[in-house]
C-alpha cells in the first residue's frame, strides 16, 4: 500500500519536473489520492497513474489507540513553576496545619497556661 508521506515525481511537459508528496489517500467514495507538488499546485492520482510517478513509497502506518485519543482532546496545558523564593511557591500538597501547643520553659508553666 501507499502511504501519505510517498514522494512522487512527475514530467509536466514544456513546465518541467516536480517533486511531489502524497497528501491524502482514497476514500470510500473517492478513490484518488491527494498529490501536492513543491510549486504549491494539487493533482488527484488514481492508483495506477500515482504508481507511474511514484519515487518512494512509505509504507501507511496504523496509529495506536492513544494517538487516535491524543488527536481527539485538546493538548493540557502545561503548568508554569514559579522562579521566586521557596516561600512564594504554592505547593500542590494541601497547607499543613499548625500546632497550637508551645513550648514550656518550665514544667510548672502548664498550671499557669
Amino acid at each position: 500500500p501507499i502511504g501519505i508521506g510517498s514522494k512522487v515525481s512527475k514530467a509536466f511537459g514544456k513546465n518541467g519536473h516536480f517533486m511531489g508528496v502524497v497528501k491524502s489517500l482514497p476514500a470510500n467514495d473517492y478513490p484518488f489520492y491527494e498529490i501536492r507538488y513543491e510549486d504549491g499546485d494539487v493533482e488527484d492520482l488514481d492508483e495506477t497513474e500515482l504508481r507511474k510517478v511514484l519515487i518512494f513509497r512509505k509504507a501507511p502506518r496504523k496509529r495506536s489507540r492513544q494517538e487516535v485519543e491524543d488527536t481527539e482532546k485538546p493538548p493540557k496545558k502545561k503548568r508554569r513553576r514559579s522562579t521566586g523564593s521557596s516561600s512564594s511557591r504554592q505547593s500542590s500538597k494541601p497547607a499543613r496545619r499548625q500546632s497550637s501547643s508551645r513550648v514550656l520553659e518550665d514544667p510548672m508553666d502548664i498550671l499557669s497556661a
